[in-house]
């Protein structure tokens, strides 16, 4: 296996686990920071964060949108984000470029890659400032407080 190839199978690794890792906190999120309006016991919230765990991506921001006014740019971003990981999941090697058989196949994959990556990170670590400005959790890092700031003016208009 040539070193591009290398690289371009373990990007494919690492970015899986950045989409698994922006999903996760989308699906936390939406069970145990935007709960439905009802009251709910606890067991109530698990049995529902259960379910919600079953749901595609795409029904969990539906969820989402139902719950909370969402910015539009960001709304688009989270459009943007399912598409480009429903391209990765269901028809990567047929992305424009991609291709096993030439250097530039390969590199194409690499771009694809480690863009869909900075998108679910992005995605993440905003959905983590938006959790955080709802628990009122204290100062993280700058890093983390930016993005709690950034998730209040997407997720509240503030």
């Amino acid at each position: 296996m040539t070193p591009l190839q290398t690289e371009f199978y373990a990007r494919i690794g690492k970015t899986l686990l950045d989409v698994q890792l922006a999903e996760r906190h989308l699906k936390y999120c939406l069970s145990y920071f935007l709960p439905a309006d009802q009251p709910m016991t606890v067991e109530e919230v698990e049995a529902m964060a259960a379910a919600d765990r079953k749901k595609s991506l795409t029904q969990l921001i539906a969820k989402m949108r139902e719950r909370i006014v969402i910015d539009k740019a960001f709304d688009d971003k989270l459009t943007k984000f399912i598409e480009d990981r429903n391209e990765f999941a269901h028809s990567f090697l047929s992305a424009d470029g991609v291709s096993l058989h030439t250097d530039e196949g390969l590199k194409r994959g690499i771009e694809l890659t480690k863009n869909l990556s900075a998108h679910a990170n992005e995605i993440r670590k905003t959905i983590k400032g938006l959790m955080d400005a709802i628990d009122d959790a204290p100062k993280g890092d700058d890093q983390e407080q930016e993005y709690k700031e950034l998730a209040k003016v997407i997720f509240g208009g503030q």
